[in-house]
């Protein structure tokens, strides 16, 4: 996106910080992986089709933050269709992380997470990291325990899967950490795990016994 300055800059008027880009990178290397980082690309079709084609060629799984929406400069999805890439999905049922896809073109696989950074952390744990450890022929499972719940989990929406960042109390309790959304990158440094509530779901009661999703493994 042409609003995004690299961490080491001030940004200007309607800029912010690239702070997706870093995250993803530290994701990657901590699963042995050293990946090849390609920068930030403007809202412009010529030059984010030409940078794609050309990771493409060198690269067996290309990752991209941003631009997988229905915005008007999300240019993503229209790119990789005229490149030949084929979809295997261009949305999930979840909250945070709906604006994500997954397309290929023979051996070349593109994962598009979303520009917020819960929402591109979140899907790179759940979905991403998983498909990176298959991919290299590891039987993957991530660190599960169970706990109680200390406080109430309450959500309005239950058509999506919600993925809630929750911190432990005690030894065998975990709470909710303040979250006030997807851009909400701060709430990540306080959580160490992730509790699932189904679609059709409203609330997790205080007590209830949940699975955590360790951030740890």
């Amino acid at each position: 996106g042409s609003e995004l300055v690299e961490p080491d800059n001030t940004p200007g008027p309607a800029q912010i910080r690239n702070s997706n880009a870093w995250q993803l990178l530290a994701q990657v290397r901590s699963l042995g992986i050293e990946p090849c980082y390609s920068g930030i690309l403007p809202d412009r079709e010529d030059i984010t089709s030409a940078a794609i084609d050309t990771a493409a060629k060198s690269s067996d799984v290309l990752l991209l933050s941003g631009g997988v929406s229905a915005g008007d400069y999300d240019l993503v999805p229209d790119i990789l269709r005229k490149l030949g890439f084929l979809f295997a999905f261009d949305s999930v049922a979840m909250q945070p992380g709906r604006p994500t896809i997954f397309a290929h073109k023979e051996q070349v696989y593109v994962c598009g997470l979303p520009g917020n950074p819960v929402s591109t952390f979140i899907n790179f744990e759940l979905l991403i990291r998983p498909f990176l450890y298959r991919l290299m022929g590891h039987d993957w499972q991530p660190l599960v325990v169970e706990a109680r719940l200390a406080e109430a989990i309450r959500r309005k929406q239950t058509s999506r899967q919600s993925t809630v960042p929750v911190r432990f109390v005690t030894p065998s309790e975990v709470a909710p950490v303040e979250y006030h959304g997807s851009a909400h990158i701060h709430a990540l440094t306080r959580a160490s795990g992730l509790v699932t509530i189904p679609v059709g779901q409203a609330c997790l009661q205080k007590g209830d016994v949940v699975r955590v999703r360790s951030l740890s493994s």
